[in-house]
């Protein structure tokens, strides 16, 4: 049994189901319906039920780093190589059109995140000579940078109505991998440092309803799934798992009712993804 803090709220989680035998996962996603979870495993990009076993490959490209459901959950974004670099693509779930949304010339696409509204994606790329954070207008086919600094930022995520922007970063005088938060009020960008110790933070994903950040840390020794608030750094920081195992990419239920994530046992290559019930 996990204990979840919402407010002054506690809330118990009991897992619901494990399915395993997945080898080097690298990015997990839940659609906006709740029904269909998007992976990628072995450098491509699968998808099944929650708690089915009806999984299906959807690219067969041997180099998939990074995929992530569309906002009309009929589509999903990812990151794969063509022509020696990382560029962004665009698949459908249930159809075999692939196609090419985002490349340059030398420059490399190493993570996507869609907004809501389905007009713009956040991209990491070293588009100017140095690893930064982009948000792309779509149908403008236009960039907006939000951040300018030499060190690196990874596994971005954008919360439900657009406001606010998730991720990690590794900036110059920092220990390890801490969380970032970046709000988008009007014409003005503002910049939260979420987490800043010498831990592994990795991969967080922000609450439908914009409260609660779930990541991914070694805070407790071993890497676990933690939560916290998403204004408030530290706060009510409440640790999900708790065994000595890799536990990493945990995606919210859109009904935020349950919590999903990948575990990797030490020495091993295969995953298992879990799904956690809360209430």
């Amino acid at each position: 049994m996990r204990a979840v803090v919402r407010g002054c709220c506690v809330i118990l989680a009991f897992g619901l189901a494990v399915h395993g035998g997945y080898v080097n996962l690298l990015s997990l996603d839940i659609s906006p319906d709740g029904k269909l979870l998007l992976f990628v495993q072995m450098n491509d990009v699968y998808v099944r039920t929650v708690g089915g076993e009806d999984l299906r490959q959807l690219t067969d490209e041997g180099s998939v780093i990074w995929a992530r459901f569309a906002p009309d959950g009929t589509h999903f974004y990812y990151i794969s190589l063509q022509d020696g670099y990382y560029v962004v693509k665009r698949g459908e779930v249930d159809g075999d059109t692939r196609e090419t949304v985002l490349a340059e010339e030398d420059v490399n696409f190493f993570y996507v995140a869609p907004f809501p509204d389905g007009k713009r994606l956040v991209v990491i790329s070293d588009r100017e000579g140095q690893t930064d954070l982009w948000i792309y207008h779509l149908e403008e086919e236009a960039f907006t940078r939000l951040t300018n600094t030499p060190g690196l930022e990874a596994t971005p995520d954008v919360s439900h109505d657009g406001k606010n922007i998730v991720f990690v970063a590794l900036w110059e005088d920092m220990q390890s991998w801490d969380i970032h938060l970046i709000r988008l009020e009007g014409d003005k960008v503002n910049y939260d440092i979420v987490t800043e110790d010498p831990f592994f933070d990795w991969a967080p994903r922000i609450s439908p309803d914009g409260r609660w950040i779930a990541f991914e840390s070694t805070r407790s020794g071993d890497s676990e799934i933690w939560v916290m608030r998403t204004r408030e750094s530290g706060f009510y920081l409440t640790r999900i798992t708790h065994d000595r195992w890799r536990n990493a990419f945990p995606a919210w239920s859109p009904d935020m009712e349950s919590l999903v994530f990948g575990t990797r046992r030490d020495g091993e290559d295969a995953w298992t993804i879990s799904v956690t019930g809360t209430y």
